[in-house]
């Protein structure tokens, strides 16, 4: 029981991560971040995998459970979440990139930081960010 708690939870916290990312992606601009070609279209299929994923979550199975009885502790809780959520967003930035990837490609130097993701895609920022420290060395 606790070993498919945790999986279910972590299923849970990546949908529900990556919809957030799509949803913010989506209201900021970051054209780079997105999964969708329109930002309203990742805007709505965001809030619905977010809808989902909570839906699917606490309508599948009776979850209101302390850890002593089949439930997930605090310390697995955490650990779960910081997992899940790291692994949404790793998986947005790359799988965006690989969507999106004739993004940026007209040369010119992205906004640094995060803006970056509005005019180029992560991985091509990445590149562009080492190759500027390699010359600098």
């Amino acid at each position: 029981m606790v070993a498919s708690f945790s999986v279910d939870y972590f299923i849970l916290v990546y949908v529900a991560a990556m919809g957030v990312l799509q949803m913010i992606a989506s209201r900021r601009d970051l054209r780079g971040m997105l999964l969708f070609p329109a930002p309203s279209i990742a805007f709505l299929v965001g809030l619905c995998a977010v809808i989902a994923a909570f839906a699917w979550f606490f309508a599948s199975e009776p979850r209101n459970l302390s850890d002593t009885e089949g439930g997930l502790d605090g310390n697995r809780a955490a650990s779960m979440f910081s997992a899940a959520s790291s692994l949404a967003v790793f998986s947005t930035l790359v799988i965006s990139s690989l969507i999106n990837r004739s993004l940026g490609r007209d040369g010119q130097a992205p906004s640094p930081g995060l803006d970056a993701l509005g005019q180029t895609t992560y991985l091509r920022a990445l590149s562009g960010s080492l190759k500027g420290l390699w010359k600098r060395s």
